[in-house]
């Protein structure tokens, strides 16, 4: 089973030039929200997630790292690594798909990439193993995804969603229900926010919703920076249930479980604009965790996380340079 790694940094020159150019010709005006720097931002995250995969995750096997044509990798990823596969965009998106700037579109191509495992974890850079997990935690027993939600339940009669990762997520929602139906798991999953962190899918599945609905994957990949009109990947999980390819799970462990002291969560989606993130982790003991850049992270947040993450993953792993 391999793991797939989308990462940017807006600190390369190339990329953000390209990035700026690719901008201008659309006419579109930075969003902070949606197209801002913090999308693109790296706190060296990636350094810490590929830490914590050696650690607690270290049967998973080839780990693909997909990146722009124009941007070079991390100055500190050793590029020989025996498990490292190293990708640009252009391997997996036709020429008239590209530029892209838009993670949105970006995941609906990983099923592309060259090499990939059937079964695979996919993860944005700054999300992390929090402790030792086996395939199980991701593959229910008769091989197809786990998928975890949260309790929190988006508005799913508003006309519109102010912010624009919610709107997609919940016009995925309603797309899913409208042409795959709500049954099974996905009658607990329906309306609610999904965990936003490392998540299995199958390969077969993926293309055969390409397959299944080719408009709806042109319409999904031809945006250069996200757009309300776009659908989230949760629309892929709710394709996974509707064929019975999936299991549903909330990210919240029972109460009786916490009392006898395993995780009280499954997973954390932290923003670090908080001065207590470890004394957090500490309490909730999650599995996963996703260290989010957002608009309300300051530096010193920021500053904040990688001491939290250098505490809790300490030493180079086999991905970095001496």
């Amino acid at each position: 089973m391999d793991i797939v790694y989308l990462w940017c940094d807006l600190q390369d020159a190339a990329f953000r030039a390209k990035r700026a150019e690719a901008l201008r010709r659309a006419g579109i005006a930075v969003n902070e929200g949606d197209n801002g720097a913090c999308r693109y931002r790296s706190n060296d995250e990636l350094r810490y997630s590929l830490r914590s995969l050696e650690r607690f995750a270290p049967w998973l096997d080839a780990v693909h790292i997909v990146i722009d044509d124009a941007i070079s990798p991390p100055a500190w990823l050793k590029l020989d690594a025996p498990r490292l596969r190293l990708h640009r965009w252009s391997e997996a998106i036709p020429p008239e798909k590209l530029p892209c700037f838009n993670s949105s579109a970006l995941e609906f191509f990983i099923q592309d990439i060259p090499g990939l495992s059937e079964r695979f974890l996919y993860a944005n850079d700054d999300m992390l193993f929090a402790r030792p997990l086996e395939p199980s935690f991701f593959f229910a027993p008769d091989g197809w995804p786990i998928y975890r939600y949260s309790t929190s339940r988006l508005d799913m009669a508003a006309p519109t969603l102010a912010d624009g990762y919610l709107h997609r997520v919940r016009e995925s929602f309603r797309f899913a229900k409208a042409n795959f139906g709500v049954a099974g798991g996905y009658k607990r999953a329906y309306g609610r926010l999904g965990h936003h962190n490392i998540d299995p899918y199958v390969k077969a599945d993926l293309l055969a919703f390409r397959e299944a609905y080719p408009a709806i994957w042109d319409m999904q990949t031809s945006f250069t920076f996200r757009d309300r009109r776009q659908l989230q990947r949760e629309v892929l999980a709710g394709w996974a249930f509707s064929r019975g390819h999936a299991h549903f799970r909330s990210i919240k462990r029972p109460w009786w479980q916490t009392a006898f002291g395993l995780p009280h969560r499954d997973s954390w989606h932290c923003i670090p604009v908080r001065d207590d993130i470890a004394a957090e982790f500490a309490r909730l003991k999650p599995s996963l965790v996703c260290m989010n850049d957002s608009p309300e992270v300051t530096d010193e947040g920021r500053k904040a996380a990688t001491r939290f993450l250098e505490t809790l993953l300490p030493g180079k792993s086999s991905f970095e340079t001496d």
